[in-house]
């Protein structure tokens, strides 16, 4: 439009591509720069979250409904060079009465983002200025067809609206691509950071840690989504512990859930079985392929659990064995066996035996009491539909995580 005020250029002085290389390499900068012990220590599930939040990136977003025109304003017009006028020296500023109109346009979310393109090479020709969380779009001329500035009004707000579906398009691909590069590095920092203490120590000489600057960082003022705030923990130096690995994490499991198919296939044999004739049972399974290391109603922390598996002296495994009787029983249940957990023991189970006749209804029950718990972080998938995994901390420790899975039998009356 011939009377539209210049202002800057929108979409067309930050490059796409540079950017996101750019944060590429500040991400990957960041967590080399975190504190080694910190890194050790904390939840790297909730760690990770904090960084997948902090780069993730998002279009504004135009707020339609209020969208206002300002009151017409007295405005001079410079008329050299134009053909409807006759100015006789082109050379020189020729000034008319007219009128400006200003278009504000509040959106959500980051201002910045206004000023970035798909790439050098296709710029943008329209201008406004980005005030606060406003685009203020002002045109002037010596006069005005009502209809021809609705135009050309409708027009530039379909043109931004246009970059920033482009803008987000452009985002999602570098959001989803955090969550598989992000746990990465954390992981690949960790590894070796943990293959440089094993160094260290295999020399026989005392460990030093030295002193590091506290990191800090700044986010944006404007967000549209909850902030994922750093998880705290501890810089202490980080001492490894065994665990059970996840390939014999699995084997248990489904030692214990070839257990659930005898009983469907031989239900007669558990008919009137009690919960600890139950668990004896289970046991027997058990011994059998790991030679005698479980144990039933064994002492460990704050009291004794139903089942614990131990290898050399270290728990590798602990559970839970339950009749079902509601929601809040399983909640206990989930309570008891945390105040049996050391925080060594990071493989846990719930074994929990129905005797109800809507199965289903009871393995519904149970995932809603379980992603009620305040432990509870997330689920992690069901490995069969009588049996759910989920990621839960220490009742004392956030940074402690331990695995929780739930199978579900269906035993006879």
């Amino acid at each position: 439009m011939r009377g539209r005020i210049q202002s800057e250029y929108l979409f067309s002085t930050i490059e796409l591509h540079g950017l996101l290389e750019g944060l590429g390499k500040g991400l990957k900068s960041e967590i080399d720069r975190e504190d080694r012990n910190y890194l050790l220590n904390v939840s790297e599930e909730d760690y990770c979250a904090h960084l997948i939040d902090k780069y993730t990136l998002e279009a504004p977003v135009i707020n339609d409904d209020d969208i206002v025109v300002e009151v017409p304003q007295d405005a001079k017009i410079n008329v050299r060079g134009r053909f409807d006028y006759v100015v006789f020296d082109r050379d020189k500023d020729c000034f008319v009465d007219g009128v400006s109109v200003t278009v504000r346009v509040p959106f959500t979310g980051d201002g910045q983002h206004f000023h970035i393109g798909a790439s050098a090479y296709n710029l943008s020709s329209l201008r406004a200025n980005i005030i606060e969380n406003t685009i203020v779009l002002s045109y002037s001329d010596v006069k005005f067809e009502s209809k021809n500035l609705q135009d050309q009004v409708n027009k530039d707000i379909a043109e931004i609206k246009r970059n920033l579906v482009n803008l987000s398009n452009n985002f999602k691909n570098f959001n989803d691509s955090l969550k598989t590069s992000v746990p990465q590095l954390v992981q690949t920092r960790k590894r070796k950071i943990l293959e440089q203490q094993n160094l260290v120590s295999s020399l026989g000489i005392k460990l030093v840690k030295s002193d590091e600057t506290p990191k800090t960082y700044s986010v944006p003022t404007e967000r549209r989504r909850p902030e994922i705030i750093k998880p705290t923990a501890s810089t202490t130096p980080f001492k490894p512990e065994p665990a059970l690995s996840d390939e014999d994490y699995k084997f248990i499991l489904e030692v214990i859930n070839s257990f659930a198919i005898s009983i469907e296939r031989s239900p007669q044999a558990f008919v009137g079985m009690d919960e600890e004739t139950l668990r004896f049972q289970l046991l027997l399974n058990l011994n059998t392929h790991f030679k005698g290391i479980a144990m039933a109603e064994a002492f460990n922390k704050g009291g004794k659990t139903d089942i614990l598996m131990r290898h050399e002296e270290k728990n590798v495994f602990i559970a839970e064995c339950k009749i079902w009787a509601g929601e809040g029983e399983l909640t206990k249940a989930i309570d008891q066996l945390f105040r049996y957990t050391c925080w060594r023991d990071t493989k846990t189970g719930i074994i929990v035996f129905n005797r109800n006749k809507d199965f289903t209804a009871v393995l519904q029950k149970i995932k809603e009491a379980v992603e009620k718990h305040p432990c509870f972080k997330k689920h992690i998938g069901d490995d069969s539909e009588t049996q759910f995994k989920y990621l839960f901390h220490q009742s004392d420790d956030k940074n402690r995580e331990l695995i929780l899975t739930v199978l579900a039998f269906n035993v006879p009356t």
